[in-house]
């Protein structure tokens, strides 16, 4: 390792004089941008992202897994394993049926497997909707290299959509997002072959674009932005076609026709609540919006389990009203 660091030391210090500065700095910084990148974004190996605990050095996070893996394990009766194919890839779920014709699609962020999204589940059951948890492409028991950040991932939603009306005869979903789950919902409910069988979309922790989302972690770990987040977005466009300045929910968020609540917290340092109101304000369909004033990215529920329960209850029980009228 130490040889090949000096290598680079040396060629960099060959085209310092010959090629200038900027190729010299590519050298040492596409190399942490390509490790970056690999570590976020790109499951290289089978053991990563796989349905287990993701951190368990998180106190807070193992218990939302723990109570999340107990909830799959109650209602495991009338639970099973569906799968679907899309884009090649055989991607992976768990379908629980409580016998109604309305379907909860729960989308969690990165490196999460479906046995986490479990965590949201329970007001959608006393709402009297079945749950539909999926490992997102690359995550869990499904197949896939890269994670899309959601964009891609829209398409496998809408495969799993007709999966439901064709075979569980579903008429009424809901999508709920969380991170990037929030942002595939946001993409999904605004792709033209978005069916009518979705009613509303919940997303906790949007953001704007994927490249804030870099750019404020890269800010909290005090880590300099330039030129490595840039390249990041390069190796992104590269490997799946995504430009994550241009292709975030901002840009999609005015085409999504289903009323949308939004729940964000006022402490969120990655997905920063400075960009909320432009998403807000950007939504041309019925919206409504809460702010919780404590809880980390994607713990929300965690730290406002009661209350984050009863926002999504009164948001289902808005959709059915407007499904009566």
């Amino acid at each position: 390792m130490i040889s090949i660091l000096i290598l680079i030391a040396i060629i960099s210090g060959s085209l310092l004089f010959t090629v200038g500065p900027v190729v010299a700095t590519l050298l040492w910084t596409m190399p942490i941008a390509k490790m970056v990148y690999e570590e976020q974004l790109v499951r290289t190996s089978p053991e990563k992202w796989k349905r287990e605990n993701s951190c368990p050095s998180d106190a807070e996070y193992s218990a939302m897994y723990s109570g999340a893996e107990e909830w799959g394990k109650r209602y495991e009766a009338v639970s099973k394993e569906v799968s679907v194919q899309n884009d090649g890839l055989k991607l992976c779920g768990r379908f629980t049926d409580f016998g109604s014709e309305k379907t909860a699609i729960i989308l969690c962020g990165r490196a999460e497997g479906c046995i986490y999204s479990y965590h949201y589940a329970e007001p959608y059951r006393r709402a009297g909707y079945n749950i539909l948890v999926v490992d997102q492409r690359a995550h869990g028991k499904s197949d896939g290299k890269y994670s899309g950040i959601g964009f891609l991932e829209q398409w496998d939603v809408l495969r799993w959509m007709k999966l439901l009306e064709t075979e569980y005869h579903t008429k009424h979903i809901v999508l709920h997002g969380a991170c990037i789950g929030a942002a595939c919902a946001v993409y999904t409910a605004s792709n033209p072959k978005c069916p009518e069988s979705l009613k509303g979309i919940v997303v906790d922790g949007l953001f704007r674009t994927f490249h804030d989302v870099f750019r404020a972690r890269f800010h909290t770990n005090n880590r300099p932005i330039f030129p490595v987040l840039y390249e990041i977005g390069w190796l992104i466009r590269r490997h799946i076609g995504v430009d994550i300045k241009r292709q975030g929910p901002i840009r999609y968020i005015g085409k999504v026709r289903c009323p949308v609540l939004f729940i964000h917290s006022k402490e969120d340092v990655s997905s920063l609540p400075e960009f909320v109101p432009q998403l807000f304000d950007a939504c041309k369909a019925p919206k409504t919006l809460v702010w919780m004033e404590h809880g980390a990215h994607s713990h929300l529920r965690a730290a406002n389990t009661e209350r984050y329960d009863q926002i999504v209850t009164e948001f289902t029980n808005s959709l059915e009203t407007a499904s009566a009228a």
